[in-house]
């Protein structure tokens, strides 16, 4: 692993408001604290809000997941974890930490009906980027399914060791 900090200028990409999208990675973060890993000039971002949290902000609108920590999906610096975000056709979007849904927290799905935009892999722009290591970061044009995103997590798990 590199101590390196950088992004990845991945070309903008949109989805409108009624697009189904999923998008996964995993991520080792060296702090929790406001730390954004996929986002487009600050305006849409997915990001670590603190130890118990991630939120999506898709231009002027948040929803945030709190993890549920029972289910051992707290968020830890310099720990692997595996998280997907998954939007449907209704606008709905869902958390998964480490293969279950919200890591098993009672609210599992919000409403987020605005567009989403990202360009930069590693940050939430050029100037803020992500404290730690993302890696295997895939991003889906249509709503992934539990299960789909379970084979996914059981996939990388053996690489991502604490």
């Amino acid at each position: 692993e590199s101590n390196i900090i950088s992004y990845v200028d991945a070309g903008q990409t949109t989805f409108s408001a009624g697009d189904a999208y999923s998008i996964m990675t995993w991520l080792k973060p060296s702090d929790v604290a406001s730390n954004g890993f996929l986002g487009f000039n600050g305006n849409h971002y997915l990001y670590i809000l603190n130890s118990t949290s991630f939120r999506v902000y898709h231009t002027g609108n948040h929803v945030t997941f709190t993890v549920e920590n029972g289910a051992g999906a707290a968020l830890a610096a310099d720990a692997w974890v595996h998280v997907a975000f998954v939007r449907n056709t209704s606008n709905l979007i869902s958390c998964y930490v480490n293969g279950v849904l919200n890591g098993g927290a009672a609210t599992d799905t919000e409403t987020l009906a605005q567009d989403f935009s990202y360009q930069y892999i590693g940050g939430k722009h050029t100037t803020d980027v992500f404290r730690g290591v993302v890696d295997d970061m895939a991003v889906y044009n249509t709503e992934l399914i539990d299960t789909q995103v379970l084979r996914n997590y059981k996939a990388g798990k053996g690489r991502h060791r604490n």
